[in-house]
Formats: structure tokens, C-alpha cells, sequence
């Protein structure tokens, strides 16, 4: 399993993704969305890491995810 990283900052990004963290930049809801629903539906992915303003964006489906599901651990 690996972990994966939904970011709205550069520098976090490049950050984690010298630490061998993959992931990707999205700037709007409606792609913070899409990310997530495709990240959960990987079955690599065990850690998927979001930054707090992609939370604040997609908070509803965040919680709700985070509640009904055992895997990924999703972290802020």
C-alpha cells in the first residue's frame, strides 16, 4: 500500500513528494472531489493524505467518507 496526497499547495506537494509521496495540485471543488472519490476507489492506496483546505472545500464528503469507511486512512 502507499500513500497519496490531494494538495492545494505547491510546496506541500513537492514537500512530501521528495519523501516519495505521490500526488496531485487541484485548485476547485469540484476536482478536490473527483480526486478524492477516485483515491478511495484505489485499492494501492492506503494513506491518502489531504490538506486542510481541500477538507474545508469537500468537508461534507469528507466526514461522510471518513465515517463509513475502514480504508483508506484519510489524514489532514
Amino acid at each position: 500500500m502507499r500513500s497519496y496526497l490531494i494538495s492545494d499547495n505547491m510546496d506541500t506537494w513537492v514537500g512530501l513528494r521528495l519523501a516519495g509521496i505521490d500526488g496531485i495540485i487541484v485548485n476547485d471543488r469540484e476536482n478536490a472531489l473527483k480526486e478524492m472519490k477516485t483515491a478511495v476507489k484505489n485499492q494501492d492506496i492506503g494513506i491518502l493524505i489531504l490538506t486542510e483546505k481541500i477538507v474545508d472545500m469537500i468537508k461534507d464528503e469528507y466526514l461522510e467518507y471518513k465515517l463509513k469507511s475502514k480504508t483508506p486512512l484519510i489524514i489532514e
